[in-house]
């Protein structure tokens, strides 16, 4: 995540989740409060969609 952003944020009122998408909703449904969907993490820019749609 940008340096400058987080630099600018206080970490301890909870407000900022890098997560990385291998992560999925395992980590940011907990973050929200949400329950995790039955779904796939969606997630754009795959390199082998890429490959697949070369």
């Amino acid at each position: 995540m940008h340096e400058r952003v987080l630099s600018r944020i206080d970490k301890r009122l909870n407000q900022v989740i890098d997560i990385p998408t291998e992560d999925g909703w395992d980590k940011l449904c907990p973050f929200l409060a949400l329950p995790t969907p039955g779904l796939d993490f969606p997630h754009q820019n795959r390199s082998r969609d890429m490959a697949t749609n070369a």
